[in-house]
């Protein structure tokens, strides 16, 4: 699904466009450009909360992903990479140190 798609962007779409008043609100417009103020961004923080499935520090929702689709690119969930094995991460930190890792004494 891509993020014109996404339900969740439609609702946070909307929540903008409530609070600050615009007529269209899009995915990459810029809160702030769009007059966004202080005020506004408690308003729309406290209303998008019980909607997120990630916390995100009301500053961070405005200066860190301060248009829609980068916020919702952030709440999506990302496919995980394989985690690599771990004698390939073994030998790695070997190669980074120069020795092989030290071994604990006593009982495990």
């Amino acid at each position: 699904m891509t993020v014109t798609d996404s339900e969740l962007a439609g609702q946070i779409c909307a929540v903008w466009r409530e609070v600050l008043g615009a007529d269209s609100v899009g995915l990459s417009d810029n809160f702030f450009d769009l007059g966004g103020t202080s005020v506004d961004m408690i308003k729309i923080h406290t209303r998008l909360r019980p909607l997120l499935s990630k916390d995100v520090p009301l500053l961070d929702m405005f200066f860190v992903y301060p248009t829609i689709a980068a916020l919702v690119d952030y709440l999506q969930p990302k496919p995980r990479a394989a985690a690599p094995s771990a004698s390939a991460g073994d030998g790695a930190r070997r190669e980074r140190s120069g020795r092989a890792p030290r071994r604990r004494s006593g009982a495990e």
